[in-house]
């Protein structure tokens, strides 16, 4: 089979390369992205007994016999994606090298400082993991991460500014200079990017599934502008975007391939603030960050309709998780329930009028409040069809980002270019 597999793989290879159809460098990315697939995929069976021995293990409430798995295998995932990027490194900075997909030395700093940012991430998302720090204690944290990046882009470029979508150049203009301002938006859009991926979970699959789905969605992005761009300065950030997330897309389809329903191994949030981080990186040093906010539609509906919860307008648990049926074959939604004395005037106003816009089931009985969890999940599971099963329920929500990636790359080339 693999004699099979090369014998069709290295003519292929060979003919991209010619002439340098596709530069060398971003082969060799791809060549070390299936590498780096191939070991994640290898090394999460061998590591998953010294993670339960080292407590590193959760417990799946989505299924009828409660099993125990292996939990943060993010930090493998994580942890082959950076040596894959080190390995990387002379290929992409090779200085003897002329071809279009090698980078100047000028970017080695600003490469360097997104993998630090990458590894802190990393290391931040594993501690959560260890230490179950508070959420408003962490909620920060991305920011503190971000640091070096944001300082090296701003020693580097020195770019403030952003170019406004047509719809408000005719008040604002066409380029707008936001000043110290520009690194706040950039710290919020670290945040935003590693707790989105955070909270939209809850099945199987999904945290890998929406992050493979923006990957490649991106991906496709930069390659689409690395091809019909003559403007060297955005070819070369277009690039490093894809030494970025090709390893990234490598790592989480064989991390997705055991997290998958049912899954035998859980990700812990080592992984969904690592991923959050890559994807952050690549929208804040390849200056796409508001095409970066686009793909992320349905992560910010999912913010905004999870913030009364968030900001504890009304109460949160924990686990926002759906509930098992008792049939012990779909998900059902899961809901919060709350005495009536303890919820605020704001928090009862805000659900009913949630309620009324059918963005929430509001129950009251006696002196209890009973709602369902805010989130898409449990608002497309509180949908009168009834419940997903675990396979389908994740199927369908990367299916859902799928079209919503494709519809954000016209949508964002309109807006910008002048035909919307």
């Amino acid at each position: 089979m693999t004699a099979t597999i090369s014998r069709r793989l290295l003519p292929a290879v060979a003919f991209a390369t010619r002439d340098w159809l596709v530069p060398p460098p971003l082969v060799a990315c791809a060549i070390l992205s299936v590498g780096a697939a191939l070991a994640v995929n290898a090394m999460i069976p061998r590591v998953s007994a010294t993670f339960m021995q080292c407590r590193l293990m959760g417990t799946d409430l989505a299924k009828k016999n409660k099993p125990v798995l292996p939990e943060s295998m993010g930090l493998v995932c994580g942890l082959i994606y950076l040596l894959t990027l080190v390995l990387l490194l002379p290929v992409v900075f090779m200085t003897w090298s002329t071809h279009s997909g090698s980078m100047t030395m000028h970017k080695f700093a600003t490469f360097l400082s997104a993998l630090l940012s990458i590894q802190s991430m990393l290391f931040l998302g594993f501690a959560d993991d260890v230490l179950n720090i508070r959420g408003r204690h962490k909620i920060f944290l991305p920011a503190l991460a971000a640091l070096p990046m944001l300082f090296v882009d701003g020693i580097e470029s020195g770019e403030t500014y952003v170019v406004v979508p047509l719809p408000f150049r005719a008040c604002l203009g066409r380029i707008v200079d936001l000043g110290l301002l520009y690194y706040l938006y950039m710290a919020l859009v670290a945040i935003f990017c590693t707790n989105s991926i955070n909270i939209l979970a809850g099945t199987n699959g999904v945290e890998a599934g929406q992050s493979l789905v923006l990957a490649i969605s991106l991906a496709i992005n930069s390659t689409a502008i690395l091809a019909s761009s003559a403007n060297p300065e955005t070819r070369e950030i277009h690039a490093q975007s894809l030494y970025l997330l090709l390893p990234f897309i490598g790592v989480t389809a064989a991390l997705l391939r055991w997290n998958w329903c049912p899954a035998r191994a859980l990700v812990g949030d080592t992984y969904t603030y690592f991923a959050g981080m890559v994807f952050a990186v690549c929208g804040i040093l390849g200056h796409y960050s508001k095409t970066l906010l686009l793909f992320f539609a349905p992560q910010i509906l999912n913010f905004v309709l999870s913030v009364p919860q968030l900001f504890h307008i009304a109460p949160c648990r924990r686990h926002r998780l759906p509930t098992l049926h008792p049939s012990g074959t779909t998900l059902v939604y899961s809901r919060c329930r709350v005495p009536r004395a303890q919820l605020s005037w704001l928090g009862a106003l805000v659900l009913r009028v949630l309620a009324a816009v059918g963005l929430a089931k509001v129950e009251t009985a006696n002196e209890w409040v009973t709602f369902s969890n805010l989130t898409l999940i449990m608002l497309r599971l509180s949908w009168p069809t009834g419940g997903l099963g675990g396979k389908t329920g994740s199927r369908k929500a990367r299916l859902r980002g799928s079209c919503w990636a494709s519809r954000s790359s016209r949508v964002w080339s309109r807006l910008s270019c002048g035909m919307l």
